[in-house]
């Protein structure tokens, strides 16, 4: 039937997504050399390993201001120690990375109907030099594939309260900018969009006599 035909297009292009995202990290992996400096946590990382290494060790938390308030990337990566924590920052970011690919996928979703429009797009993103997807490979201990996870929701959840504005929609709209603060402070801009999810001067609004 119809149905059935939609629902095995629809598994059909998670496949592809999952494929093309296999296929970019694959290439990274064997291609992109590790940044040296600090080695191989660089500049911001090093903070964010520090971190990430008081965490693992039951250590009092200290970094400079303002990686101290970025806690959430170091804390999921010190719950997957290795010998070298720089890998459990790239591990971790890898999962970001996926998850983040399929929250974008569905963002698009709400303005483009056409996958290979949709598959296109995420491929360019994919391959951007400075996209988490890439760059986790050159400098892994960061906290940017994060950030994009809970600024994408953030987008879906505005446009659904676009859509029609509920309090419960509001509150989990808070609750993940909460959270998202915890990953990177910048979330907390998109508290300041709520007023403007709808157009206050709209014709719904402005009767003309």
């Amino acid at each position: 039937s119809m149905k059935n035909y939609i629902k095995k297009l629809k598994k059909f292009e998670w496949y592809i997504i999952a494929f093309l995202f296999l296929v970019v990290n694959t290439v990274s992996f064997f291609t992109q050399q590790r940044i040296s400096h600090n080695l191989g946590r660089g500049w911001d990382g090093w903070m964010y390993h520090k971190l990430a290494y008081q965490l693992v060790n039951d250590m009092p938390l200290n970094a400079m201001a303002p990686y101290h308030t970025r806690i959430g990337t170091p804390f999921i990566a010190s719950l997957f120690p290795m010998s070298d924590l720089v890998d459990s920052f790239l591990l971790v970011n890898i999962f970001a990375n996926f998850l983040s690919i399929i929250l974008l996928n569905i963002f698009l979703k709400l303005y483009l109907k056409s996958f290979s429009t949709r598959a296109l797009l995420l491929m360019i993103f994919m391959l951007a030099w400075q996209s988490p997807t890439r760059h986790i490979y050159y400098y892994p201990a960061l906290t940017e594939s994060y950030y994009f996870i809970f600024s994408i929701l953030s987008l879906i959840i505005l446009e659904k309260i676009r859509e029609k504005y509920s309090l419960m929609k509001i509150l989990v709209y808070s609750i993940v900018i909460f959270f998202g603060t915890v990953f990177r402070e910048a979330i907390l801009l998109y508290a300041l969009v709520i007023p403007f999810t709808t157009n206050p001067l709209s014709s719904k609004t402005i009767t003309i006599d």
